[in-house]
């Protein structure tokens, strides 16, 4: 679960391997399963977790 994060963390996400987006964490919701990212120019996306993405935040 991507609990630990918190809104403002700097995350990357890989699928596969392959780093597909990167960007700033907005929201999640309460069980960790699902995260929105806000890229570099602002677009807003949401990942969930069963969707096979990884992920790393620093």
């Amino acid at each position: 679960m991507w609990t630990s994060l918190q809104p403002g963390d700097i995350v990357t996400l890989y699928r596969r391997g392959v780093r597909c987006h990167r960007g700033t964490v907005d929201e999640q919701t309460e069980d960790g399963r699902t995260i929105w990212v806000i890229d570099g120019i602002g677009d807003r996306r949401l990942f969930h977790i069963e969707d096979g993405y990884e992920l790393t935040h620093y």
